[in-house]
């Protein structure tokens, strides 16, 4: 067995710091790793002993009646909790069908979740494995065992995960909180582990370093850390995803982020973030414009919203918006942005702004007309202002004509008519930031003169900023800089900015 350091901290911060350190992994009971460890398939330089820490191992109820379990708790303990057995029959049944009673007596629920794959090949240190060693190759696909993966395998690797107790988890909806380097996040179980693909060696979306422990109410959002080295210092945002009951009593999911630094009984001004496509959504992704995490670091709280249409939960969930892109994702945004500031203190319910691009700038025209009375201010990049003159102006008419029921404008006038903003600028009366480029031609940049016009008429405070070398994005970093000094000098106006 390679040497290694032992460390033994005393608290969860001293571990977190304790297993930042370059080949630092943790040890914890039912992660398999002392075996790997003795088998060579696993060689760190550092373990930090986490099994003793305090605060890990203990079931809490909640004030809704879900239930918090520590990542320390044995599989033993949680299977023979009384309430846990009544509310969670079927995980307490997977827990007891797993292993001996000695084993479970001695394992806990975060290692259960960790183990490592039992293949034979990935074990074997003279065969080929993908997961073991990136870019080998997978001697278990024409290999004699073929106990692995019927759905979900890859190319690259056909191992299976061997918990018994994560497949209830998953249904349960069970959610995962993650303490890091960069603070507390939170995952859905379900996101926790990542299907082989190209990257078999990834297994899950922890990043090293991380502690966990999981709870069985609601979602959140997932976390990656690729970066590490770039981003050391950076402080970053609180992330936590939240359901809620959208149009048509629909589970809709949101994600909240909460600005790093934020006093703890301190409220901060929010954005309401809109995603364009429609048939897309805010994840784990970069941008030069909607990068929710830049926003924070301004000093604004976000709520963003998949609503109707979305990506991610359904062709149907996505395809809900066609010939309706102003009623369920109107529906979803302001149920999304109820349940946010009901449930999170730090949002100032009365000093939000709305912002979105492309669709989300067509949903901040729909809002200015139909939702006028709720925001401090608007931003509007690129967005649908007269669906009328968008229908000969794109040069994308498939996807327009598509989206109004596979009619061009003269078939079906009313299908277009029904949901466009310029219909309701008797209505407007929110401030707005119009931005707009000349070399967009998907949302071409007399959209945004138009809305500018409108404003203007209306007497209504508005700025318009046309960016003459851009098309429907903003991919010069020059042009990202001002872009975001307009937009965040235009949120402080008007909410008097992050204090």
């Amino acid at each position: 067995m390679k040497q290694f350091d032992y460390v033994r901290p005393a608290t969860v911060t001293e571990a977190v710091a304790a297993a930042a350190q370059p080949g630092a992994v943790y040890l914890a009971a039912g992660t398999n790793l002392l075996d790997l460890m003795k088998g060579g398939v696993s060689r760190p330089d550092r373990l930090v002993d986490v099994t003793h820490l305090d605060g890990l191992d203990q079931i809490e109820t909640l004030a809704d009646g879900s239930l918090r379990i520590g990542a320390l708790v044995s599989n033993a303990d949680l299977a023979h909790d009384a309430n846990f057995a009544k509310s969670y029959p079927a995980v307490a049944e997977a827990l007891l069908s797993g292993a001996s009673a000695q084993l479970r007596n001695a394992a806990t629920v975060g290692g259960n979740l960790l183990q490592r794959t039992r293949c034979a090949y990935f074990y074997d240190t003279a065969s080929r494995c993908n997961k073991r060693e990136a870019g080998t190759g997978c001697d278990a696909r024409d290999g004699e065992n073929r106990g692995h993966a019927v759905l979900g395998w890859s190319e690259s690797c056909i191992a299976t995960h061997p918990s018994d107790f994560c497949v209830p988890l998953a249904a349960l909806d069970a959610v995962v909180e993650i303490e890091g380097r960069n603070g507390r996040r939170e995952i859905a179980l379900e996101e926790l582990h990542r299907l082989p693909g190209n990257t078999p060696e990834r297994e899950s979306a922890l990043e090293p370093g991380d502690l966990w422990r999981w709870d069985t109410n609601g979602k959140s959002t997932r976390l990656t850390n690729a970066n590490a080295a770039k981003l050391a210092g950076v402080d970053m945002p609180q992330v936590t995803r939240f359901n809620f009951k959208g149009a048509n009593g629909d589970t809709v999911w949101g994600i909240a982020m909460r600005p790093a630094g934020l006093a703890p009984a301190a409220k901060a001004p929010a954005v309401l973030l809109v995603h364009g496509g429609p048939q897309g959504s805010f994840g784990d992704s970069w941008s030069f414009r909607w990068n929710p995490a830049v926003w924070t670091g301004h000093g604004y709280a976000t709520v963003s919203v998949d609503f109707h249409g979305s990506t991610g939960y359904g062709q149907g969930f996505t395809d809900a918006i066609n010939k309706d892109w102003g009623g369920k994702p109107l529906t979803d945004l302001k149920n999304g942005l109820k349940a946010a500031t009901d449930r999170f203190d730090y949002i100032d319910a009365e000093n939000v702004c709305a912002a979105g691009g492309s669709y989300g700038g067509y949903m901040m025209n729909w809002i200015e007309g139909n939702w006028p009375d709720r925001f401090k201010c608007i931003v509007q990049h690129d967005g649908v202002f007269d669906a009328r003159a968008m229908a000969y102006e794109t040069e994308e008419l498939w996807f327009d004509e598509y989206e109004h029921g596979g009619h061009p404008y003269y078939e079906a006038a009313a299908e277009y008519e029904r949901w466009n903003p310029v219909n309701f600028v008797d209505k407007w009366k929110t401030p707005q930031l119009v931005i707009t480029s000349e070399k967009d031609f998907r949302i071409p940049y007399t959209q945004g003169l138009a809305a500018f016009t409108a404003l203007q008429r209306r007497e209504i405070p508005s700025r318009l900023v046309i960016f003459p070398d851009e098309n429907h994005w903003v991919l010069k970093p020059k042009n990202s800089l001002q872009w975001h000094s307009e937009v965040f000098g235009w949120l402080d106006k008007w909410t008097g900015g992050a204090k």
